[in-house]
């Protein structure tokens, strides 16, 4: 009987995937959301969303940073990239407020702490702090110290200005300003700058560790794609133009190596446990090609920050004891499927802090657990079948061929093997981590 039972069960599961719509069913907004990452994570990172959060987001390596939030180091530094010139560096016991992300807009207020930010070309970015606003002018390093009695400015590479009520102060490289932390506008000293600590030595090494690569030509600055020429290569599709081949065994598919992270404003958001996972899966979208497996294509035009380039379908799945449960699938959309916003697209953007409050739209409905791409709950049911029988859209394939210092070859074929199934417990929606582990996945449809 047991077996009758199942099969049973399993008919119902399918029947109620195969009807089953995607989540949610919203036109896509026109509205241009800019973030940032963690691209460092020395431990101890906290993120609070707006300023009466009482529960931080425990921040990782790739997780968003979006403008009107506020960052914190405990214990470890942290490392944020804004695009793939500038970064903020943060040591222990440092706090910043993202104020603005937008181009031509950037601003962070530093409150507490000891940062620096990088900018490998001409910065678009203004600094706060409680008593004077520093302003980069050119390439290079800029470090701000903020303490209860001093504020203190340093180019150690570069040059900057201070805004002042009798007009800007110019600071050339290697000088320095100091002032009270508690009064506004006046600067205290104009000195050499002083000797190199830890924290600039770290910078100087982080400086090495990120670099510039020959990705930032083929994508746009602002998807801060430094890592993909380390950890993959490019291919030319006839279809799509440059893509990228990610580095992976053939069992290997997007969405698998991470959790999902919940967001007040966004819902869940995806954050990567590979080095490489910030740009694609936030950008772009996601194909089956027959000889390199899973490729990922660039945004092309204006692009936009999503908190996870996929489609969420639910799975209605009978459970023992208990009527029928939620369950969530989750796989990338493909070159020629549309982006539907789960999150309140009626806020106008996130590039500034004024933007960031509580939305209409009630919160998504509470995930009791998602499924790992590639698998469904149901065996012998894997993804590209769910994907097209919820999208009603076929699979796309794109003939690739490597490219070498611009000379074309062959390559081993890297199709998609089988994975066993593996549900993750999830938790509610109002916060937390959902994981989803490693091991063999199979691939599916092309986003």
């Amino acid at each position: 009987m047991a077996r009758p039972l199942h099969s049973f069960i399993t008919a119902l599961a399918l029947i109620a995937l195969l009807i089953a719509p995607a989540y949610p069913a919203e036109a896509q907004s026109d509205t241009t959301i800019v973030a940032a990452h963690v691209s460092f994570d020395g431990g101890g990172i906290e993120i609070f969303e707006d300023s009466g959060a009482v529960d931080p987001i425990a921040a990782t390596l790739n997780t968003p940073v979006l403008a009107g939030v506020q960052i914190s180091t405990t214990t470890g530094r942290a490392e944020v990239q804004i695009d793939e010139a500038t970064v903020l560096r943060m040591d222990p016991n440092s706090r910043v407020i993202v104020v603005s992300l937008a181009p031509s807009q950037r601003a962070l207020r530093v409150d507490a702490g000891t940062i620096e930010v990088r900018a490998f070309s001409t910065p678009d970015l203004t600094i706060q702090t409680p008593s004077l606003t520093f302003v980069p002018q050119q390439m290079g390093t800029y470090r701000v110290d903020v303490s209860s009695s001093t504020t203190t400015a340093i180019v150690h590479q570069g040059r900057a200005s201070v805004p002042l009520a009798s007009g800007d102060l110019t600071i050339l490289q290697g000088n320095m300003v100091t002032a009270n932390t508690a009064v506004p506008n006046v600067i205290e000293n104009i000195a050499s700058a002083t000797l190199d600590d830890d924290f600039d030595a770290w910078n100087d090494a982080r400086d090495l560790a990120l670099g510039t690569t020959a990705t930032d030509k083929r994508v746009s600055p602002i998807l801060a794609a430094n890592a993909l020429d380390t950890y993959g290569h490019w291919l030319n599709t006839q279809q799509y133009g440059m893509a990228w081949s990610p580095d992976e065994p053939p069992t290997w598919s997007p969405y698998t190596l991470g959790s999902w992270v919940m967001s007040s404003l966004y819902g869940p958001m995806w954050v990567s446990t590979e080095p490489w996972g910030w740009t694609p899966y936030h950008y772009g979208r996601w194909l089956l090609d027959p000889t390199y497996g899973w490729i990922w294509i660039p945004d092309q035009g204006v692009v936009s920050w999503a908190p996870a380039l996929v489609l969420l379908a639910p799975v209605l799945i009978p459970r023992i004891g208990s009527p029928w449960g939620s369950s969530v699938g989750w796989g990338p959309l493909g070159p020629d499927q549309v982006y539907q916003p789960w999150y309140d697209t009626a806020l106008p953007s996130n590039n500034a802090a004024s933007n960031n409050a509580p939305g209409n739209k009630a919160a998504p409905p509470p995930f009791h657990s998602y499924v790992r791409p590639g698998v469904s709950p149901l065996p012998g049911l894997r993804f590209p079948e769910m994907q097209r029988s919820v999208v009603g859209a076929p699979a796309h394939y794109a003939p690739s061929v490597r490219m070498n210092g611009g000379a074309s070859s062959s390559g081993a074929s890297r199709s998609s093997g089988g994975g066993g199934s593996h549900v993750s417990s999830g938790g509610g929606g109002g916060g937390g981590h959902v994981s989803s582990g490693g091991g063999g996945s199979s691939g599916g449809g092309k986003k």
